[in-house]
Parts: structure tokens; sequence; C-alpha cells
């Protein structure tokens, strides 16, 4: 960054946060990610991986990251974090005991005290001058936070694009819209420069077309085409699929699957010319009424 023009000062503030991955087993090879793991946190429990940044004090610029599973404890990554010219390093509590992973003299550590610790202290003046040193910490500990907001954000895109395209499939379709206009000015720009915005409007377009997915299964309707073209494949068969051996006229290929249709249903074909004379019209089918 030095040779960018952006200065780096003598201080730094090193943090981390857990970036969820999928824990589901159903995609894929049937596991999880095995270089994820689960940890808890409080009194949650996550799984995924862990993002350790450190940054200038003065500028919030981030200057160096790494990267473990969730299950890894923050301090064991503050040495590979520092660039080597600090004076000052702030961290919060989860970084208790990193003095004696960093083997340097004169470097003065600023780490933040459990609150739990501070709520065993007697009330007094000693307790409110500890409160004020870490409320004068955690002013310079804020830095860390915008970086991870921008990390969350990327990574939390997708997850709110499938949380988004769940509402379409169900049924909310206005509340989809809702989503993905929130993230097309979450993201920012706008017409070309955003192709959220042209989702959004090619959706509205077809809004009445869209459908319904648990009220057909509740209606117990059919929500796929499958049925019919695995029908329509079988029907057709290899006979109508060769070229170069036959050549088929749309009259000459409708008749044949009416026949072929009629002699599945178990029809009497002796009939068939009596049902379809030659140059007879056949009516089309009604179109399917979808439900919204």
């Amino acid at each position: 960054m030095a040779r960018k023009g952006l200065l780096l000062k003598r201080d730094s503030i090193v943090d981390a946060t857990i970036i969820a991955a999928p824990s589901s087993t159903k995609k894929g090879q049937g596991e999880r990610d095995p270089e994820m793991h689960q940890t808890k946190k409080g009194n949650e429990w996550h799984f995924g991986m862990k993002a350790h940044i450190a940054v200038d004090a003065d500028s919030g610029l981030v200057h160096t990251v790494t990267t473990t599973a969730a299950n890894e404890a923050d301090v064991e990554q503050v040495a590979d974090l520092l660039h080597g010219k600090e004076q000052n390093v702030w961290a919060d509590s989860g970084y208790r005991g990193a003095q004696s992973r960093v083997d340097r003299d004169g470097l003065q550590w600023h780490i933040a005290a459990r609150p739990s610790d501070i709520a065993k202290l007697p009330e007094g003046r000693a307790k409110q001058r500890l409160k004020r040193q870490e409320r004068s910490k955690a002013s310079v500990r804020a830095k860390v936070e915008h970086p991870f907001r921008v990390i969350k954000r990327q990574f939390g895109l997708l997850k709110d694009v499938v949380a988004a395209k769940w509402l379409l499939w169900n049924g909310r379709k206005e509340r989809c819209f809702g989503e993905l206009e929130a993230l097309r000015r979450e993201t920012g720009g706008v017409g070309a420069h955003n192709p959220l915005g042209g989702l959004i409007r090619y959706l509205r377009g077809c809004s009445a077309l869209l459908v319904n997915y648990p009220r057909r299964r509740a209606l117990r309707l059919p929500i796929s085409s499958a049925g019919a073209e695995s029908v329509v494949d079988y029907l057709i068969g290899q006979r109508l699929k060769r070229n170069g051996h036959m050549r088929w006229t749309r009259e000459g290929a409708n008749s044949l699957l009416q026949v072929r249709c009629a002699v599945l249903n178990g029809l009497d074909v002796r009939n068939f010319k009596r049902w379809y004379p030659p140059g007879k019209q056949f009516a089309p089918l009604p179109r399917a009424r979808l439900l919204s």
C-alpha cells in the first residue's frame, strides 16, 4: 500500500469475524465442506469460516487478511496479522494472551477486558476509571467494523438472493420484489449498472405467469411438465427422430401420433379414418390456467 501512496501509521487493530457457510449435506456429494467447521459463540452455534483482519488504526485501511476454519481461536492468528512496524495494537478480549505469541519488544497492547470481569469489581472510582478506559479502547477498535460489514455484505448477497427466490416460488411475489428492491438499493447503481433493476422489471412484467407451487401441491396439480415430456418422447420414439431415413410431413406425423395415442389408450384404431379424415384440422387443446 505504501507504493500506492497509502501511508501506514505505527498502530494496528486486529479482529476476526465468522462467515457462515451452508451446513446442509443434501447437495453435491452429500457432505459438508471439509474446510469449514462449527463453533459456539455466546449461546449460538455457527458453521463456516473465520476471517481475521488487521487495519491501520489511523486510516482504517486493511493491510492483512487471513482465513481459517471457524473453530480456530482469534489469538492464534495475531502474529500473522501484524506488519512488524506497529508500536500499538488494539484488540478485543478474544486476544487475551496475544503478548506471548508475538516475540517483539516495545509493543504496547491495548486488549479489552471481559465485561464479566468488570462487572465483578466493586462499585467505586476504580471501576468507573476502568469503564472509561474500555470506552476509549472501543472507540479505536470501531474502525475495524466497517471492513467486516463490507465482507459480510458481499457474502450475504447470495443468501439474500436465495431467500428472494424462495419467496418468488412460494406465492409471495410482492415480498420477493420488495427484497430484491432493497438489495438493489444496497448494492448501488441504476439502470444498466445494476442488473437487479432489470430483473425486477422482468419479474413484474410476467407476474401473472409465476407459479405458486405450494398451492398447486395442495390442490394435487402437476407442478412440472416432466410427465408430458416423457410421454411425448415415448410417442415419437426413434421412428420420427431418424434423419435421412424418413421425411415426415406435418399432417403425416400428426396422423401417426394420433394412431399411437389411440393404441396406447386402448381404442379401436379401425375407425381412425372416420374420426380423422384426410385434411381434417385437429382442434387445439385448451390452454391451462396458471394458479397464482
